[in-house]
């Protein structure tokens, strides 16, 4: 039986952990437990690169997955501290699909592109903590869902058009009410309190309680995380 301190043990937070400590291939299942939880398939990880806009004021890590069908997906997380954090997710998630539109490239061979901002901005309208969007076209008079046909369902392996656009996740960790009902939320408690429970058995959080402890960083990582 755990006691109440290994209970408590804390943990470095996630965007410093995704920036300092999971970019080893050695620690993927970390992301790879998340993403999977998050989108409700198995994802693993191809590569991690850092990226920073030019005014270094937004953190964000942008990763190239591939999920349990073999197609590949480049995710965007955000770790936001701004009110124009939707423009940002909006900008760069079209920055990656005209990135990706090279000269002699069909369109149809982009990847699918997931945003997902882990939200620090507080705003008293929300009420849930997990926000889901996507692009889909419903029939203005019989109110339908726009499908793809037959030919170019066949040919992109797809069959709405929502699978071909850019989806979005903000999580509002500070909605969350801390009542856990599934694996995800365990992660959601993760990020809210970088505290991870001992009965806690979500996807990537066993290598978590491994790669995350704070007091397994040295002195000068200790001091820079603080800071």
């Amino acid at each position: 039986m755990s006691s109440k301190k290994e209970e408590e043990r804390i943990f470095v937070s996630f965007d410093y952990a995704l920036k300092r400590l999971l970019r080893d291939k050695a620690n993927y299942d970390v992301l790879e437990g998340f993403l999977s939880e998050l989108l409700s398939y198995d994802v693993k990880i191809k590569d991690i690169v850092d990226v920073k806009n030019a005014g270094g004021k937004h953190n964000e890590v942008e990763i190239l997955a591939e999920n349990e069908k073999g197609e590949l997906l480049v995710v965007k997380l955000f770790f936001p501290s701004e009110l124009d954090y939707l423009y940002r997710m909006l900008y760069d998630t079209s920055e990656t699909l005209v990135e990706q539109a090279e000269i002699g490239r069909w369109h149809c061979e982009m990847r699918k592109v997931i945003s997902i901002s882990i939200d620090s901005v507080d705003f008293e309208e929300d009420q849930d903590y997990i926000y889901y969007g996507n692009a889909v076209f419903s029939g203005i008079h019989a109110h339908d869902e726009l499908q793809l046909d037959g030919i170019q369902s066949r040919k992109y392996n797809k069959k709405r058009p929502a699978e071909i656009y850019p989806e979005y996740y903000v999580l509002k960790v500070k909605n969350f009410d801390d009542i856990v009902n599934d694996s995800l939320d365990e992660w959601i408690y993760f990020f809210k309190y970088n505290s991870i429970k001992d009965e806690f058995t979500a996807k990537g959080l066993a290598k978590a309680r491994e790669v995350l402890l704070y007091d397994k960083l040295t002195p000068e990582e200790q001091a820079e995380y603080q800071q």
